[in-house]
């Protein structure tokens, strides 16, 4: 017996539980050694979920199925799986492939009618205009999505964030309003934004200001991190722009690195299997519309401040010193 869920993994265990309520979840890492271990007398009454296998987890997966050794339940983030697998294939023909697709962004009226799905669970009420805030300043990333036989990428508003938010609020309050999500994680990633935005913009009492609650949130070293990423990020962005490239798709591609992942075989001649990071386009685009008085080769320099930075705390370095030492650094550049 198998099923096949696609999306999101909280509305797929909720659907789990209500079909199965007596049944224990076990969220699967590795099916093989997950096969060789199950117990006809332990494992009976468990349902194993497998997020996002590899062809290799289904053929095991379908050895287990055929061979009757438990339940096995198939989760993916989107419908961009391989649809020619006989597993999957046999799990369509029986009809069991169960939709918990996220709502597109900018489809507020799916967003909100979820978004009142979950308060409804943890017996919380949203306040109007926290629901119009959320529509605005929601989680949001990017799925693969088969569309005319030819996959496409769209935005989804991530609701298994907002869920796990409104648990944790539910526990103190049933009443949600925007102040509720003050310290959320959502909204704790646009204040470390604003931080690196000052950074850059060379308001220094301002980058002081947000430093220590910046830390506090994210610690030391994944404040720096985040800082790395983000610098990286606007360096190629950057540099196409100082090339002229301001075609949004192109510059998307430059980012994801799809000119030079899997160009070249490995040392042994062997086809390299990589992890493509997708990028939000939208994040390109406000970038390439942004008018930023740096140069590639400024935040080269700002890059390298990090890294030292970040080698002062691994060598023992006193953070108190370290980071504020960095923040007045980046003026100088």
């Amino acid at each position: 017996m198998s099923r096949l869920y696609i999306g999101s993994i909280n509305k797929a265990k909720e659907t789990i539980r209500q079909e199965f309520p007596k049944a224990k979840l076990v969220f699967v890492e590795n099916a093989l050694e997950t096969s060789k271990s199950f117990s006809i007398f332990f494992d009976s009454d468990k349902i194993f979920i497998h997020s996002n296998p590899n062809l290799e987890s289904l053929k095991v997966i379908s050895s287990d199925i055929d061979n009757n050794k438990g339940k096995h339940f198939l989760h993916f983030d989107d419908d961009s799986y391989d649809g020619r697998n006989s597993l999957i294939q046999k799990i369509k023909k029986q009809g069991n492939i169960i939709d918990c697709s996220f709502p597109l962004f900018g489809d507020t009226n799916s967003f909100k009618r979820q978004l009142h799905n979950i308060c409804k669970k943890y017996s919380c009420v949203i306040e109007p205009t926290c629901i119009d805030w959320l529509c605005n300043n929601s989680p949001i990333y990017k799925v693969k999505s088969k569309s005319a036989n030819t996959k496409k990428e769209i935005m989804v508003y991530d609701l298994d964030i907002i869920d796990s938010e409104i648990c944790k609020i539910s526990t103190v309050s049933k009443s949600i309003n925007i102040n509720s999500f003050e310290d959320s994680l959502f909204n704790s990633e646009s204040d470390i934004f604003d931080f690196i935005e000052s950074l850059l913009s060379g308001d220094i009492s301002r980058s002081y200001e947000m430093l220590s609650d910046i830390v506090e949130a994210f610690t030391d070293q994944g404040m720096l991190l985040i800082l790395l990423s983000q610098l990286h990020f606007l360096l190629v962005v950057t540099r196409c722009k100082e090339n002229n490239i301001y075609d949004a798709n192109k510059v998307l591609s430059i980012v994801e690195c799809e000119d030079i992942l899997g160009k070249y075989l490995s040392d042994d001649f062997i086809y390299p299997v990589f992890t493509k990071k997708s990028q939000n386009p939208i994040r390109i685009n406000i970038e390439l519309g942004k008018r930023r008085n740096l140069t590639s080769f400024q935040i080269s320099s700002y890059i390298s401040l990090v890294v030292d930075c970040i080698v002062d705390l691994r060598d023992m370095g006193n953070k108190n010193i370290v980071l504020p030492y960095m923040v007045s650094k980046f003026q100088c550049v």
